[in-house]
């Protein structure tokens, strides 16, 4: 069904009508912030975790205060 609907529209009608861009700008992001914090937690401790988790949200949070990139869409 994929396939077919590519052969219709092509390959760039099928990704912006499935959303496909949105997919992809959503993977950046987590590759960014992987790329920054880590993909691990550094505590071992649940207590830890929670507050490494606070102090990451945080960061992202003042990141976003910053500036977003800008996509095309």
């Amino acid at each position: 069904m994929v396939i077919r609907r590519c052969e219709e529209m092509g390959i760039e009608g099928w990704k912006k009508e499935a959303g496909y861009n949105r997919r992809s700008i959503v993977e950046n992001s987590f590759y960014r912030l992987k790329r920054i914090f880590g993909s691990n937690l550094k505590s071992r401790r649940e207590e830890g975790q929670y507050r490494e988790q606070c102090i990451r949200a945080s960061l992202i949070n003042r990141f976003n205060k910053l500036g977003l990139p800008k996509y095309a869409v």
